[in-house]
């Protein structure tokens, strides 16, 4: 409490957060800390190791589909619903330019740093 007597912001995030992390039926614990889901996770983390080192070695490619990067962005979309059509943002189009990390090796890495 601050000293006029208001809630400070941050104790209730804070607690906030607590409650839901103490909750067996929130979605902390019954979703982001399931087994599978942990398995997902780790087998993201590996996918996009992959990307990062596609790119250091210069194997990246040109294309997204059927890259390291889509096989990465398909797991997170499978997550959860709200996460479908993740990959949409990665999708080359050739008449906006969008996005260029498939043409300019420097913006590869420049990605490449972002996911590391």
């Amino acid at each position: 409490m601050s000293d006029a007597g208001v809630p400070d912001p941050f104790d209730l995030l804070q607690l906030t957060i607590e409650r839901w992390r103490d909750d067996p039926a929130a979605t902390y614990k019954s979703w982001f800390l399931s087994d599978q889901r942990i398995k997902n996770f780790h087998s993201i983390r590996r996918g996009i190791e992959q990307v990062v080192a596609e790119i250091e070695t210069g194997s990246f490619g040109v294309a997204y589909r059927g890259s390291s990067l889509e096989t990465v962005v398909h797991s997170i979309a499978e997550q959860r619903q709200i996460f479908k059509g993740a990959d949409h943002a990665f999708l080359w189009k050739p008449k906006l330019r969008i996005p260029d990390i498939y043409e300019s090796p420097e913006n590869q890495r420049a990605f490449g740093r972002l996911l590391a």
